[in-house]
């Protein structure tokens, strides 16, 4: 039938017909293709769904077809990352222990994996209890409830729970069960940042902002919102009034509004919605708002278990008008913004996995969240991982400073679950992490996640992974070595192509750099308030150079570091040279550039540092961060551990050099940096010389 009539395949007349279910298909949201002329094409793609067997269909279907349809680009916009069956399937059984009572709620849905978990998780529970089928199916809508941001991904994330639904449908479906139900997934900014503060908890009426050109605002009753099927139905029948040029207000009567307050309140919405229609605001407001209040009440009937995976973005990758928003719920009403060296890897999870216990779960309920594993050790997170969360005190009006809002949550409910050592680790961009806590309310009750942790080991989605129990590292401390004040980042010269050029006889360099430095101003960021000069020496990183190679001191020599990966180190010969990237520390000598060249370039460092160092795409990074948290004291030649490491690191340096050179005879124009680097540390590691090393520099960072 869809095939023939692709109004019937937009608008989910047959799916409502056959089994009762409503807003699968919005059709206010699908019905633009056969407005324009696109039946023909509808009609192939109704045919040629229709070759696959839905009822076979794998429960990942849904994330399959978001991620084939949303380009990776917007995914990443959106911190958005799909999470394996395996793992959600994992988390659903573990928080979800009694499933016939716990309502639960992913406030970032996506595709809907969890969902689909959670829902088998309730029928498999259901059909042990010997419940009726239409039991389960009526009871199951209240127990499963997802939102996202993405319209695209609700669609996905509602056909998930319908196809994980399919074996209690297809049974109430024969068993006589003809009741309307609605799935409840829904559209929606989980963090409620489009809502007045006063109005998330208001008692009678929930304002929506539509953000046009005059503010408009609509202001739903709340008593009709909380009853979600009949205020579903009756958005759905006034946008089709309003789209048809009939009277709206016959949608009032036909859903049975009665109450005085209620049809005022709706005559007013249907007034304004009117106008946004004339304005060419079309039908998509009844969707729109259908969808934008289901959080808002959501936050009034609280659950008992959050569960998902929160955006993984960094708050300066958002948008500027969201990013003050987010910046000011994480700073003054959860009081977790870490801020200063930090800012910019401030990311939006740990706010997400707090606006979620707070608006969402019930005192005493659980969430479990899947992380960057940041979350576990980071500085960025040091205040979040507290458990305790408290907007800054303010002052009232003729009182002494008066506390805030705040949080408690018991981050020791299950011990957090540490995934980087999973092989290959290729389900997320970055290595992650899943960490439990039970809201504790604004009680005195709390403990931070810190401890032990879970560190899973073996194939990823094996049945057989063992779980090890290991310790987390703050790498958020204070660093114990005084090179942390002798180092220096090297200059960030940004963009490249401004500054490193082709050199050419030119007469006309003060008219090129005065074009150059226009070019700048005149497509830097507006809220960027550097010059070209500026941006050029930022943070002094140029400059300081440059005053070092004039005036020195006793720290004469410069040792350059990599600041990702396996720590690397050279001494710079020269000093006419600018480090660019790289950082820089300085050397009274010899001796002491030896000592620090075996240090910073000995596996026995770099086993020390890697539990510090945060994990990227490519492996660990911000070795700058974190190398001098290591107990590495400055070089003192009256120290006999410090001299044997000194002069093993130049009789390194020295083999390492004639390694260098047999390399050269042997690979010819084929040697690469990537392989001299890999060669030498293999021969490091196997040489008297590199065993030297080792030995020195383990028992200095072991206390030896």
């Amino acid at each position: 039938m869809a095939a023939n009539d692709p109004a019937d395949l937009l608008q989910g007349r047959r799916l409502t017909q056959d089994t009762g279910l409503t807003g699968v298909l919005e059709s206010d949201f699908f019905a633009w293709p056969n407005e324009v002329g696109g039946i023909p094409l509808l009609q192939t793609l109704a045919r040629r769904a229709a070759r696959f067997d839905w009822a076979e269909a794998p429960p990942d279907t849904a994330a399959v077809l978001y991620e084939s349809v949303i380009p990776p680009e917007e995914r990443r916009s959106l911190g958005e990352y799909y999470t394996p069956a395996w793992l959600a399937r994992t988390m659903v059984r573990e928080l979800i222990t009694d499933p016939l009572r716990q309502r639960v709620l992913d406030p970032a849905c996506g595709s809907g994996t969890f969902l689909a978990e959670a829902v088998s998780h309730f029928i498999a529970a259901g059909v042990e209890a010997k419940w009726e089928s239409s039991e389960i199916l009526n009871r199951l809508r209240g127990a499963v409830t997802g939102i996202d941001v993405h319209p695209v991904a609700v669609h996905l994330a509602r056909s998930a729970w319908t196809l994980a639904a399919r074996s209690a449908i297809n049974a109430a479906g024969a068993a006589g069960f003809n009741s309307s139900l609605s799935i409840p997934v829904y559209l929606g900014d989980a963090l409620q940042l489009r809502f007045r503060t006063g109005d998330m908890f208001a008692e009678k009426e929930i304002t929506i902002q539509t953000s046009d050109d005059e503010n408009t605002e609509l202001v739903f009753p709340v008593s009709l919102v909380e009853r979600a099927e009949d205020f579903d139905s009756l958005m759905s029948e006034i946008a089709e009034h309003i789209e048809g040029g009939t009277d709206p207000l016959e949608a009032l009567d036909d859903n049975h509004i009665n109450d005085p307050a209620e049809r005022g309140g709706m005559g007013e919405i249907i007034k304004t919605m009117l106008r946004l229609h004339r304005r060419g605001r079309d039908h998509i407001w009844a969707y729109y708002t259908r969808n934008m209040v289901r959080p808002v009440t959501l936050s009034r009937a609280k659950v008992d278990v959050v569960i998902g995976n929160p955006p993984w973005i960094n708050f300066n990758q958002t948008a500027d008008i969201l990013r003050d928003a987010l910046e000011d719920l994480s700073r003054n009403r959860y009081g977790i913004w870490a801020g200063g060296r930090y800012s910019t890897t401030q990311d939006v999870a740990g706010l997400f996995f707090a606006r979620s216990v707070d608006l969402y779960l019930k005192q005493g309920g659980v969430i479990g969240f899947v992380m960057p594993h940041s979350a576990l050790q980071a500085g960025q997170h040091s205040k979040w991982r507290t458990g305790t969360w408290k907007s800054p005190s303010r002052r009232g009006p003729g009182r002494d400073r008066a506390p805030g809002f705040w949080l408690s949550v018991e981050f020791d409910y299950k011990t957090a679950w540490d995934l980087e050592q999973l092989d290959p680790n290729t389900f997320f961009p970055i290595p992650a992490c899943v960490v439990f806590a039970r809201n504790t309310g604004q009680s005195e009750i709390a403990a931070p996640l810190a401890g032990m942790v879970e560190q899973w080991q073996g194939k990823e989605g094996a049945d057989d992974v063992s779980r090890l129990l290991v310790g987390i590292t703050n790498t958020g401390v204070t660093g114990d070595s005084p090179y942390a004040q002798l180092s220096r980042q090297g200059a960030t010269i940004v963009p490249r192509c401004l500054f490193f050029v082709n050199e050419t006889e030119n007469t006309a360099i003060v008219q090129a750099a005065q074009t150059v430095s226009s070019l700048w101003q005149d497509n830097k960021a507006p809220v960027n308030p550097l010059n070209l000069l500026g941006r050029l020496d930022y943070m002094g990183n140029l400059s300081a150079q440059l005053e070092w190679r004039k005036k020195p001191g006793d720290r004469r020599l410069r040792v350059m570091y990599t600041t990702a990966g396996q720590p690397t180190a050279a001494l710079l010969g020269r000093n006419e040279f600018v480090a660019e990237r790289l950082y820089w520390v300085t050397c009274q000598s010899n001796d002491e550039a030896n000592y620090l060249l075996a240090v910073i370039n000995s596996y026995a460092l770099y086993e020390s540092v890697q539990s510090l160092m945060s994990k990227g795409l490519y492996g660990a990074r911000d070795l700058h961060k974190h190398l001098w948290k290591l107990p590495i004291p400055e070089f003192d030649p009256a120290q006999e551990l410090h001299t044997a490491i000194s002069k093993a690191g130049a009789k390194a340096a020295t083999g390492a050099q004639k390694k260098l050179e047999e390399l050269r005879k042997q690979e010819g124009d084929k040697l690469t940096v990537t392989i001299a680097r890999r060669e030498l540390r293999k021969w490091l590691r196997a040489s008297e010389e590199g065993r030297a090393v080792e030995d020195g520099v383990g028992r200095l960072l072991g206390g030896g």
